[in-house]
């Protein structure tokens, strides 16, 4: 197994076999696989305080955004349904009615093969109502993320096996890690194949 070390701050990264985290105190959102596998273990290899890591099969991409009511996201062939859950990233700002790292539901209201729009929860998208408006200016690079389906969620002071289950899980779409904020650094390496 070939591990490929990197920070977590780099957006859309693959590898064959593993990814090392570095200095993990901040969400970050990295696509660590692309296309099917299988989760087979975590290791924390410098323990942080208070700060945990979740792990989602899901793909990630590159979307753009428009300032309406509702707002409509362009991701092309995106892998959602309604009630998918998604969440954004940006190198810039995000336009006003979103906010990075915040869980939104992809809404029956426009959902077609290359865009959406998304509600506040999935009770709401799936019937169509809350439905986010988006205004303001917006500015970067905005990249979408598939968390509707979770494989685990660890805390990074200690991993010392996977609960059951977890070992071996399948991935069908790739593999995005999640670490949430808080404690000291912690360095993690997720295994897979």
């Amino acid at each position: 197994m070939t591990d490929n070390t990197r920070s977590a701050a780099f957006a859309t990264p693959t590898a064959p076999s593993g990814d090392s985290f570095l200095n993990v105190t901040a969400s970050t959102y990295t696509q660590v696989k692309s296309g099917s596998g299988v989760f087979t273990g975590l290791n924390v290899n410098t323990a942080g305080t208070t700060s945990t890591a979740a792990f989602f099969d899901g793909t990630s991409a590159v979307v753009t955004m428009t300032l309406a009511s509702p707002g409509v996201i362009s991701w092309a062939g995106h892998p959602f349904v309604a009630g998918g859950a998604v969440r954004f990233e940006t190198t810039g700002a995000l336009p006003t009615g979103l906010t990075a790292g915040t869980t939104y539901y992809v809404s029956t209201v426009g959902l077609t093969a290359n865009s959406f729009s998304v509600a506040d929860t999935k009770a709401h998208a799936l019937a169509g109502t809350n439905t986010i408006n988006t205004s303001g200016s917006q500015s970067g690079v905005h990249t979408g993320y598939d968390v509707t389906r979770p494989i685990g969620t660890f805390n990074t002071s200690a991993v010392a096996s996977l609960p059951a289950g977890l070992n071996g899980a399948a991935l069908t779409a790739g593999l995005i890690a999640v670490t949430a904020d808080g404690g000291a650094a912690a360095d993690l390496t997720v295994y897979y194949r």
